[in-house]
Order: C-alpha cells, then sequence, then structure tokens
C-alpha cells in the first residue's frame, strides 16, 4: 500500500505499509553539492509537523492503532550523475 496526504500549513508525507510494517516518510531533494545535506532542513519544527500529520492520516483511515515509523530519505541531483540517495531509518 502506497498513500499520502497534503494539508495547507503541515505538507506533504508518504504513508507505506508493505507487509503489516508502517512507514512515514519525508523525501528532501536538492540540486548540486552546494550547500547543506537535504536532511538538516528536516528540524525539530518540521518533525512536529509531520508528527502532526501522520496522526490526522491515521486517523482519517481508522489506522489509529498502528505504530509508525518515521523514515527521511534524501535525494541529491547533480547534472551528470546519477542520484545520490540517503535513507535514514527511523530517524525521529
Amino acid at each position: 500500500l502506497l498513500n499520502g496526504i497534503t494539508v495547507p500549513d503541515l505538507g506533504n508525507l508518504i504513508f507505506l505499509q508493505p507487509m503489516g510494517v508502517t512507514y512515514i516518510c519525508e523525501v528532501k531533494t536538492c540540486r548540486g553539492r552546494i550547500g547543506a545535506h537535504p536532511s538538516l532542513s528536516v528540524t525539530a519544527k518540521k518533525i512536529g509537523k509531520l508528527r502532526q500529520l501522520g496522526k490526522l492520516y491515521l486517523s482519517l483511515k481508522y489506522l489509529t492503532y498502528l505504530q509508525p515509523r518515521f523514515d527521511v530519505i534524501t535525494v541529491q541531483l547533480v547534472d551528470g550523475n546519477p542520484p545520490n540517495i540517503d535513507h535514514f531509518f527511523n530517524a525521529f
């Protein structure tokens, strides 16, 4: 199952549920190598919003009994090179 939700002022969320395990993923993408790693943009404020959004989604789908795992996936795009993808399991 792959699903998602977008709520103004909270953001968007990817919800995965393969083989009975529940994952909520934040995906951050940046172009080029200049600047900080995209994972650093997942601040305490953003984590709070993601938790709130996850709780809302689970409540709308009547899945409040689930205990999701929050992952962060980053994608760095540099022209002419394959994307650099990092997956931070159980990030918060």
